[in-house]
Protein backbone atom coordinates (compact mmCIF):
# COMPACT_ATOMS: atom_id res chain seq x y z
CA UNK A 1 0.00 0.00 0.00
CA UNK A 2 1.62 3.23 -0.94
CA UNK A 3 -1.24 6.25 0.35
CA UNK A 4 -4.02 6.27 2.37
CA UNK A 5 -5.71 7.71 4.53
CA UNK A 6 -7.85 6.50 7.97
CA UNK A 7 -11.66 7.95 8.31
CA UNK A 8 -12.79 7.64 12.07
CA UNK A 9 -16.22 6.64 11.16
CA UNK A 10 -18.43 3.77 12.45
CA UNK A 11 -18.29 1.03 10.33
CA UNK A 12 -21.10 -1.40 12.56
CA UNK A 13 -21.12 -4.90 12.36
CA UNK A 14 -18.55 -4.96 9.13
CA UNK A 15 -15.89 -7.45 9.32
CA UNK A 16 -12.48 -6.22 8.64
CA UNK A 17 -10.89 -6.12 5.25
CA UNK A 18 -14.90 -5.49 3.72
CA UNK A 19 -14.94 -3.15 0.85
CA UNK A 20 -18.04 -1.23 1.83
CA UNK A 21 -17.44 1.76 -0.84
CA UNK A 22 -15.25 2.70 -3.91
CA UNK A 23 -15.73 6.53 -3.92
CA UNK A 24 -14.89 8.87 -7.15
CA UNK A 25 -15.70 11.91 -5.70
CA UNK A 26 -15.29 12.98 -2.02
CA UNK A 27 -12.53 10.84 0.29
CA UNK A 28 -11.86 9.17 -2.99
CA UNK A 29 -10.75 5.63 -3.20
CA UNK A 30 -11.40 2.16 -1.83
CA UNK A 31 -12.70 2.70 1.29
CA UNK A 32 -12.20 -0.60 3.71
CA UNK A 33 -13.09 -1.66 7.43
CA UNK A 34 -10.55 -2.07 9.81
CA UNK A 35 -11.11 -3.35 13.37
CA UNK A 36 -12.53 -0.21 14.78
CA UNK A 37 -12.31 2.69 11.64
CA UNK A 38 -12.45 3.32 7.88
CA UNK A 39 -9.29 2.74 5.59
CA UNK A 40 -9.31 4.63 2.01
CA UNK A 41 -6.94 3.49 -0.04
CA UNK A 42 -5.86 6.31 -2.69
CA UNK A 43 -2.71 4.34 -4.40
CA UNK A 44 -1.28 1.08 -4.02
CA UNK A 45 1.23 -1.30 -5.32
CA UNK A 46 0.41 -4.65 -6.69
CA UNK A 47 3.02 -6.84 -6.16
CA UNK A 48 5.22 -7.30 -9.19
CA UNK A 49 3.75 -4.43 -10.67
CA UNK A 50 3.61 -0.79 -10.26
CA UNK A 51 1.97 1.78 -8.32
CA UNK A 52 -1.23 2.68 -9.40
CA UNK A 53 -4.41 4.42 -7.84
CA UNK A 54 -6.95 2.74 -5.79
CA UNK A 55 -9.37 3.25 -8.69
CA UNK A 56 -7.98 1.79 -11.43
CA UNK A 57 -6.71 -0.80 -9.16
CA UNK A 58 -10.63 -1.83 -8.60
CA UNK A 59 -11.64 -1.19 -12.34
CA UNK A 60 -8.80 -3.82 -13.44
CA UNK A 61 -9.44 -6.15 -10.64
CA UNK A 62 -13.29 -5.66 -10.75
CA UNK A 63 -13.94 -5.25 -7.37
CA UNK A 64 -17.24 -4.69 -5.31
CA UNK A 65 -18.62 -3.62 -2.64
CA UNK A 66 -18.72 -6.36 -0.73
CA UNK A 67 -15.63 -7.90 -1.29
CA UNK A 68 -13.38 -8.29 1.21
CA UNK A 69 -9.33 -8.17 1.04
CA UNK A 70 -8.01 -11.34 3.19
CA UNK A 71 -4.50 -11.98 3.75
CA UNK A 72 -2.38 -14.61 1.66
CA UNK A 73 -0.32 -17.11 4.05
CA UNK A 74 3.77 -16.45 3.64
CA UNK A 75 5.60 -18.90 1.23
Amino acid sequence: MIESTVLHNSVGNQAPGNIISIEKNMNKGIHVVTGENLLVLQSLQPEGKTVISALDFANGYRLEIGAQFTSIPSK
